[in-house]
């Protein structure tokens, strides 16, 4: 018999029926708590593409400020700055690498003032978005600036994966709209 490790139990809980969007991404979010060491705070949320703009659904977090930041950042951000983020399918990655790629400047964005304020100096992001423009984001604000290990990535790519495809299943089984109201 295989033992349940963290990173099963979050696979499983991509999976699992347990309820409406909140409840599902509640238990991916507090999952990630036993498994990321320099885990200071961590959010959930769902996404979509929406003519051709990628788009806040259900949030869940530990900290009411990073839920208004993310509700700031969808609806005031550039297409193009969110498209770093979220525009390909499975992404490990942490935020500062993702604007440092991009010729962005982590100091100059509202960022780093809005993780200081939450007690975190970098947020390492797992975007799980399905073929429809369409999934769920696991999101950790880290004591650590250097983030997870590389093969420890490759894990999470992994899981994002599943993310993906639970969500899609979720979505299909239940007909579940909230984003297109997003």
């Amino acid at each position: 018999m295989t033992q349940m490790t963290p990173k099963l139990r979050i696979v499983e809980h991509a999976y699992a029926d347990i309820g409406d969007s909140s409840t599902w991404l509640a238990e991916l979010g507090t999952s990630i708590r036993q498994i990321v060491p320099s885990l200071v705070t961590c959010f959930a949320f769902e996404i979509a593409r929406i003519d051709g703009r990628m788009c806040l659904g259900r949030p869940w977090t530990e900290d009411p400020l990073i839920e208004r930041q993310l509700q700031l950042t969808f609806a005031e951000a550039p297409s193009e700055l969110l498209d770093l983020f979220y525009g390909a399918p499975l992404v490990a990655k942490m935020s500062r690498e993702v604007l440092e790629h991009a010729g962005v400047a982590f100091e100059s964005t509202v960022l780093a003032e809005t993780y200081g304020a939450s007690g975190f100096v970098d947020a390492f992001g797992v975007s799980a978005i399905g073929p429809s423009g369409r999934g769920a984001v696991l999101g950790m604000g880290l004591a650590d600036p250097a983030g997870p290990a590389a093969e420890e990535r490759i894990d999470w790519v992994h899981i994002a994966a599943h993310i993906a495809a639970g969500s899609r299943l979720r979505d299909r089984l239940a007909g579940d709209d909230a984003l297109e109201h997003a």
